[in-house]
């Protein structure tokens, strides 16, 4: 029994971790000249298709998600950096959904199941100078996701 709760408490640890590398990676580098950092809380999410400030291919999965954060980096060396960092962040249990690499723009999406119906997903897109990492928290399926790829 007493192994079955340290098991648990370590699998929990681990998953506290891993999200707090998201939160410290943009939280370290929020107010850095060049690098922008947006915060999107469930509250707003929530309002946001009542408030028209949304496209119409958002509506549905603004509802879905808990959390929205953006860094934008257009600084090429800290980029470099943001970039290791956000690296090592997916490396905690995401799974690579998808990488293309063209004319010098490299997009990666990440995912990680954490727990029923609910998932984090990160993507990383860097391209030159520029740098932009989304992490999104919620209850998003591949589905939604595919519905915001499409042209």
């Amino acid at each position: 029994m007493a192994k079955k709760i340290f098991t648990t408490i370590l699998i929990l640890a681990a998953f506290c971790h891993a999200a707090a590398g998201q939160d410290a990676l943009f939280d370290k580098y929020a107010g850095r000249k060049g690098v922008t950092v947006v915060t999107v809380s469930k509250q707003m999410l929530d309002m946001m298709p009542e408030l028209n400030m949304m496209p119409t291919d958002m509506e549905g999965v603004a509802g879905k998600l808990e959390s929205l954060r953006v860094l934008k980096c257009n600084d090429r060396k800290l980029s470099g950096a943001i970039r290791d960092e956000a690296m090592q962040c997916v490396r905690h249990g995401f799974e690579k959904l998808i990488a293309v690499d063209k004319d010098g723009t490299r997009n990666s999406i990440f995912m990680r199941k954490t727990g029923k119906g609910k998932s984090d997903m990160m993507v990383v897109v860097s391209a030159g100078n520029n740098l932009t990492v989304v992490y999104m928290a919620g209850s998003m399926t591949l589905e939604d996701l595919s519905g915001l790829t499409k042209d």
